[in-house]
């Protein structure tokens, strides 16, 4: 039965509390603090009950209040759904069902359908199906809101019977903000999804909505913000469109930035194009659920224009920063838009910009995001920077914040730029202020540089506080920033320390057996099967959603849907281990199956009574099995000849599960690798620029 309690994760406390993690995690460890003790989970993923956090944390202004009345069987749900499906995957089901909520209002043989559904005792799962087919029979459009995840029917009766009536308590006007809140919950617990996709409300995607129709987007956020204080004056300095009518995203992810902007501005035309199918179709479920008519389809803006001819009044570009992105081979460059030179992958960034110039005519303005590395870098991103310049297509460079994004600490920059424009005879160069020790945000510096000086300068620098800086600094903001950063460093520390695995129970590994794949094999133990697919010469021309050793070794890509229909042979199954030995193992775990596989990848099929999937993709990795690595030129490995060792299955979860808080481990230690980058330059900044430091708390760590 599913558990009728609210129960949410320290993230969702975090997010409640107005805090950083961190400070949930201090507050469960303080013996004295009174925090309730989580209700269900598990060590490594505790659940607590909502009403206890809330009574714990008190009437504090920073609190966030969520929606209990309208959200509460949703998350209930949805963590009692983690047993039968991947957390992105039930995402997936709930938005489709939201969808077919609202397809109920609109339409009366969709509503005696879904009305089967909501209203029924049993056979919940085959009523919502038949539901489903009615209103694509009559919509057929509709088909593409209502892609399901594979295996959405294994949830069973009572988890369908959760969300279909939950959904069904809902009114129409709450549907758009419950599927946010469900795609907020999940870009919490897998941030990279979100540094790829985007993130709902996020503030970089508001700051991009607010310049793009010249209104302030933040005026209504009760909790104070860098970005929020900033953005009155870049309005003010930057000015708007007048009236613009066509608003383009070349990487749109889930929408965020269009569907804010378009919310703002009755009128407005979204026009998105995203190269990942399953993202494309939750775009388009948050525009309908929204009530938002918007273009927005499937392309990869870089290989060839989506759209050619689109001249759109405001661009914004926010690419996916922070993750692996590569350019790949097949970027034209014959392309028209490529008008400052072909871009290459080690400044990828000049290619949104690129091709946001060349969707704008005199009047338009374009915002696209990137990281530093082209504000300031040498070599190509250099010469771009100097023909933009030149061209007088730069109006202004803006530093932000650090810590925008969830999944990455990088500098972003946004990019204010225009059509070529001759008249144009100096750039703005403005800084974001970040936070100083009282947390209060002031008004955004901005110095107008004119071209001659940028252009004296060796480097073609366009970082804003280089410019801002020159000569010297404000030394109290040095002393502030320093005490920031020394707190920022001893927080991530701490985290660091506390996040120490607890390590297997000191065990006689000299009684276990190891094997050898084959012998395995022979035993009966796991089945070694070989992907179908052909392989090709070129990544990009494997069909969509087919597993390649790219995927065995960065990720596996989204479920789309594309082995529905194969021989259930030929498709992988939850648990299958695949692994590719070219050059490297790599191997990893199909946590969904449904998916097609190259034949350059290979398949490990394990009996789950004898073995944890998990495990035996970790132990084909072992050192020790890079002794079969042979070949001259690309060396690989003969499977069959991996060795896996073969412990207990408790003992394969006690592995299993350091491995993982290991990986945790990892994760925070980058995280005071970046802490520590950024207290050396404070650090050094202070000795520069002869700041004061003899005030004992600049120098000793405080915690948040």
């Amino acid at each position: 039965m599913v558990d009728e309690r609210r129960l949410i994760r320290p993230s969702d406390i975090a997010a409640l509390a107005g805090v950083q993690p961190s400070a949930v995690s201090n507050w469960r460890k303080r013996s004295n603090s009174g925090f309730p003790e989580p209700v269900a989970g598990s060590r490594g993923r505790p659940l607590f009950d909502y009403d206890e956090v809330v009574a714990w944390l008190g009437p504090r202004p920073t609190i966030e209040e969520l929606n209990t009345e309208t959200t509460q069987w949703l998350w209930s749900a949805m963590d009692g759904a983690r047993t039968y499906m991947p957390a992105e995957e039930f995402g997936q089901f709930a938005l489709a069902v939201l969808c077919l909520r609202k397809m109920a209002s609109l339409d009366d043989t969709t509503l005696r359908a879904w009305r089967a559904a909501a209203d029924s005792s049993g056979g919940i799962a085959e009523r919502l199906a038949a539901a489903f087919g009615a209103a694509t029979a009559l919509h057929p459009a509709w088909d593409r809101l209502l892609e399901r995840p594979r295996g959405w029917d294994a949830l069973g009766d009572a988890i369908t019977a959760t969300v279909v009536r939950g959904s069904d308590s809902l009114p129409p006007s709450r549907l758009a903000a419950t599927a946010d809140e469900v795609l907020t919950r999940l870009t919490r617990s897998y941030a990279r999804a979100g540094g790829e996709h985007g993130y709902v409300s996020s503030p970089v995607s508001q700051l991009l909505a607010s310049l793009a129709v010249g209104r302030d987007l933040f005026a209504d956020e009760p909790k104070p913000h860098a970005l929020k204080a900033a953005v009155p004056g870049l309005l003010a300095e930057l000015g708007a469109v007048e009236e613009p009518a066509v608003l383009y995203d070349s990487t749109c992810g889930i929408g965020a930035t269009l569907l804010l902007a378009a919310r703002a501005v009755e009128g407005l035309w979204p026009v998105g194009r995203e190269i990942n199918t399953r993202v494309v179709t939750t775009a388009r479920q948050r525009f309908f659920l929204a009530g938002v008519d918007a273009d927005i389809a499937e392309a990869d803006s870089i290989a060839a224009d989506p759209i050619p001819g689109l001249h759109a009044d405001v661009v914004v570009v926010e690419p996916p920063l922070g993750v692996r992105y590569s350019l790949g081979t097949n970027v034209d460059p014959t392309d028209p838009r490529w008008q400052f030179g072909t871009p290459v992958n080690a400044a990828s960034d000049f290619a949104w910009i690129q091709d946001a110039i060349a969707r704008l005519d005199e009047r338009g303005r374009a915002y696209v995001v990137t990281a530093a590395n082209v504000v300031f870098g040498g070599g190509f991103s250099q010469k771009v920077r100097k023909d933009l310049l030149v061209r007088g297509c730069i109006e202004a460079v803006i530093e932000l914040p650090p810590k925008l994004l969830v999944h990455t600490s990088i500098k972003l920059f946004v990019w204010a730029l225009r059509a070529p424009n001759a008249r144009s005879r100096s750039v703005k160069l403005i800084e974001v202020p970040t936070e100083s020790v009282q947390q209060s945000f002031g008004a955004p510096r901005i110095v107008d540089v004119p071209f001659p000086d940028l252009l004296a300068d060796d480097d073609l620098n366009l970082v804003p506080r280089v410019w801002l800086d020159k000569g010297s600094m404000n030394t109290d903001e040095l002393v502030g920033q320093l005490a920031d950063r020394t707190a920022e460093l001893t927080d991530a520390t701490r985290h660091l320390t506390k996040a120490m695995p607890a390590l297997p129970p000191g065990r006689d590994y000299s009684a276990v057996l190891v094997r050898s794949v084959r012998e395995l094999q022979r035993e009966g133990s796991l089945s070694l099967l070989r992907g179908t697919v052909p392989a090709t010469k070129r990544q990009e021309d494997m069909p969509e959603g087919v597993v390649t050793p790219r995927h065995v070794r960065e990720g596996l890509p989204e479920a789309s849907g594309t082995g529905a229909h194969a021989d259930p042979k030929e498709v992988t199954r939850l648990g299958d281990v695949l692994v590719t030995t070219l050059g490297k193992i790599h191997a990893t775990v199909d946590f969904s199956g449904g998916r097609l596989v190259s034949q350059q990848v290979s398949i490990i099929r394990v009996d789950q009574n004898a073995f944890l999937p998990y495990f035996v993709a970790a132990s084909l990795t072992g050192s020790w099995n890079e002794r079969f690595l042979v070949g001259a030129s690309i060396r690989h490995a003969q499977l069959g000849a991996l060795e896996i060792p073969v412990p207990p299955l408790n003992v394969q979860h006690e592995i299993a599960h350091a491995l993982a808080t290991v990986r945790e481990l990892q994760r925070q230690a980058h995280i005071v690798d970046a802490a520590g980058s950024a207290y050396t330059d404070s650090l050094l900044n202070a000795l520069r620029h002869g700041a004061d430091l003899t005030d004992h708390s600049t120098t000793e760590g405080t915690s948040r």
